[in-house]
């Protein structure tokens, strides 16, 4: 039988408040038009996939298009446009919405083997950037140099603004 006096300990632990989960180390942007309905745009349906796969290291943010700090900087026109970090990976020309429509990485966009391909080229792309953020993280530590936190690392970065022009990410097989 447990005392008033063993459990207090228990129930103080239980009322504490839960510690934050450590930020994000990459964040998968979705720039598009804001009256996008999820159901119709498999785009982010297929980047949240990804970001439950790989846990609460990854982050989503979906940006509206016409106030898009990213696609402006990176002078997009088109949507949808998916960035990984602050690197542009996805533009409109992937999924066929360029000048001619009928070329693109992506296209059809509408065939699933495309998807699924937009899908695993961007858990790669992710999948790596953890991994270096890994490293460089274990570096900082073993220096005694500060944690990701506390100072972004290029291309692992969570603070969009500290960067003056996302650049274009090559992919396997482009």
């Amino acid at each position: 039988m447990i005392t008033a006096l063993a459990a207090l300990p228990l129930l103080l632990a239980l009322m504490a408040p839960a510690s934050a989960p450590p930020p994000a180390e990459v964040t998968i942007t979705l720039v598009r038009w804001p009256f996008m309905c999820t159901l119709s745009d498999p785009t982010e349906l297929l980047i949240r996939d990804v970001a439950a796969t790989l846990g609460d290291r990854v982050n989503v943010a979906v940006d509206n298009y016409g106030q898009s700090e990213l696609a402006r900087r990176a002078h997009v026109e088109r949507f949808p446009v998916v960035f990984v970090g602050d690197d542009l990976f996805a533009a409109p020309e992937d999924f066929g919405f360029g000048a001619n429509g009928t070329r693109g990485r992506y296209v059809p966009w509408t065939d699933p083997r495309n998807q699924r391909r937009f899908r695993d080229d961007l858990e790669a792309l992710v999948r790596k950037r953890l991994e270096t953020a890994g490293e460089i993280l274990d570096r900082r530590v073993r220096s005694g140099g500060s944690t990701m936190a506390d100072s972004p690392v290029s291309g692992v970065r969570t603070d969009r603004a500290s960067v003056s022009s996302p650049r274009r990410t090559e992919r396997a097989g482009s």
